[in-house]
């Protein structure tokens, strides 16, 4: 939501700016995905992966829509390719920008979050296998762990969820009970 303010703060609030934030982050997702494949592949072939992300009808439906599943795609795709660079040749530099994608893709849609394990898995095996050091392994962890647990607090305290939580914990009632459905 926040990238839609910002662009309806520039553009003004209208349809227009709406979908003007999908079909930018569309781009940006294409663009991407074109770099992402061509760590691997050839232009050829990465070419004609962007293409094929272009012309897939979920994709063209996001991209007519004033809605944040484009702007989601955009950055997980830009934060594949940052922790490829990343696992290719690891530096605090690099970490840190990963962990800034990490941070930033769930405030798009919380979706983005099921990256973070996946992330956390490839890590693991590279630094198993001697790729990545272990205070980096720790070091990017607390990176992504420590900003999440302050918005959790954050999220539980003033947004109010911390009432319902209270509420479960706290009233006596068994925890079945509450996830009975």
């Amino acid at each position: 939501a926040g990238v839609e303010w910002a662009f309806f703060a520039v553009f003004g609030v209208s349809i227009v700016t709406a979908r003007l934030v999908s079909v930018v982050f569309g781009i940006a997702a294409i663009v991407g995905c074109y770099a992402l494949a061509r760590q691997w592949c050839t232009r050829w072939a990465a070419a004609f992966a962007a293409a094929f992300l272009l012309a897939m009808p979920i994709i063209v439906d996001w991209g007519r829509q004033a809605m944040l599943e484009m702007p989601t795609l955009a950055v997980v795709i830009w934060l594949l390719y940052c922790a490829g660079r990343y696992f290719d040749r690891p530096t605090w530099q690099r970490l840190a920008i990963v962990a800034a994608f990490v941070f930033v893709a769930p405030l798009f849609k919380q979706n983005a979050l099921f990256a973070v394990p996946v992330l956390g898995i490839i890590a693991t095996v590279h630094w198993w296998r001697g790729r990545v050091p272990l205070r980096q392994l720790v070091g990017g962890a607390a990176l992504i762990i420590v900003p999440f647990v302050g918005y959790t607090l954050f999220s539980l305290k003033i947004q109010g969820s911390g009432q319902i939580m209270d509420r479960v914990f706290n009233s006596g009632t068994p925890l079945r009970e509450w996830l009975s459905w």
